[in-house]
């Protein structure tokens, strides 16, 4: 049997080095979530998600009598959504409504829901002075939403809180003279079934990527024992000082314990 060539030998260990590293790379990128997507609450009524962002918000609190109101800064989660029946939303198909989901990411009880169909905007167009049809509003709400993330301080966006349950959207442009009004847009708190269903939801959801997260750590753990074992010694003196429990990720038979 013919020897391979010192060379040759190295080679092979460098491909295989290369495609270990590839896959590890290609294991810890992010989740493919697209099968807890499909059972989001929101596009139940064949209505599907056109944008999910989270957009910076003021929200303000309405108090009785002469109270200041409570005022906090945070990032809302907004998404729009279409009827699902229209695919062609940018061209010149216009959708039959357009739904409006704002929730927050630091209580679990805090989701709007506004649904505007053609007759609903035109009645928003009358009131508001807007210059566009129904077929250009989603674009609309789009840039407000994007504007609010690119230039906070320029396009500001309110969101006042009644006691009855109803709020208002407000989405305001500083001009550096004044506030100019750009878009002003009634909400309802969401039904508690709905509710429910969109916290069981979010719960899944999270779990879901923390049950990937754990897998990573399992294979960053694996890659190191593997590739450089040498570091174990370092990661035991962190375990120790802050008190992680590395040993339920490396395995108490790999690292001696």
């Amino acid at each position: 049997m013919q020897d391979k060539n010192p060379e040759e030998n190295s080679s092979e260990i460098k491909s295989s080095e290369r495609s270990s590293q590839g896959e590890f790379q290609i294991a810890i990128n992010e989740p493919d979530l697209s099968e807890m997507n499909e059972l989001d609450p929101s596009i139940s009524n064949s209505f599907k998600i056109v944008y999910n962002k989270k957009v910076p918000m003021e929200i303000k609190i309405k108090k009785k009598n002469k109270e200041k109101d409570l005022a906090s800064f945070e990032p809302i989660n907004c998404k729009l959504l279409i009827d699902n029946n229209n695919d062609n939303i940018k061209g010149n198909n216009k959708p039959n409504h357009i739904k409006i989901e704002l929730s927050s990411i630091n209580d679990i009880y805090f989701h709007f829901t506004n649904i505007i169909d053609e007759k609903k905007f035109k009645k928003i167009k009358k009131e508001q002075n807007l210059n566009l049809n129904f077929s250009e509003f989603l674009q609309l709400l789009e840039k407000l939403c994007e504007n609010c993330r690119a230039s906070p301080d320029q396009y500001i966006c309110f969101f006042l809180l009644n006691k009855q349950g109803s709020s208002t959207l407000q989405f305001i442009k500083n001009s550096d003279i004044k506030f100019v009004e750009l878009l002003l847009l009634e909400f309802n708190m969401s039904p508690d079934d709905v509710m429910k269903k969109q916290i069981k939801y979010r719960f899944s959801y999270l779990k879901s990527k923390l049950d990937y997260q754990k897998k990573c750590i399992e294979l960053v753990g694996d890659f190191i024992l593997k590739k450089n074992p040498d570091i174990l010694p370092l990661i035991l003196r962190i375990n120790d000082k802050y008190n992680f429990n590395v040993y339920k990720f490396f395995g108490k038979d790999l690292i001696g314990k």
